[in-house]
């Protein structure tokens, strides 16, 4: 994977190398802050492409509704509805898509 830092400085490798080198050059990255696209492969959530931001949200969000289809339990279904999908990667794409100008 490759991604550029604030500093301008692009970082090329596993995403688990660019955290690793990324922390030792004082910037945060958290493994939430990757996707795994199945077709790209890991993912900086913050340099990937608009359309594909959002195509991976959708995704996302529809594997987590097929689930619900599948819990018998009738208040198990209504707590999961109201939790929601809290999966961090998943709430860090719909927050980087939140802060994109319409294309």
């Amino acid at each position: 994977m490759k991604t550029t830092l604030p500093n301008g400085l692009t970082l090329e490798g596993t995403a688990q190398q660019v955290i690793s080198v990324a922390s030792q050059l004082g910037y945060k990255i958290s493994s939430k802050d990757f996707y795994t696209s199945s077709t790209h492969g890991a993912m900086y959530i913050k340099d990937m492409n608009t359309t594909h931001l959002r195509n991976a949200i959708l995704k996302q969000y529809r594997e987590w509704v097929a689930t619900l289809s599948l819990i018998r339990n009738p208040e198990k279904l209504v707590r999961e509805m109201v939790n929601g999908l809290t999966d961090e990667t998943w709430l860090n794409m719909v927050k980087e898509y939140s802060t994109r100008a319409e294309e």
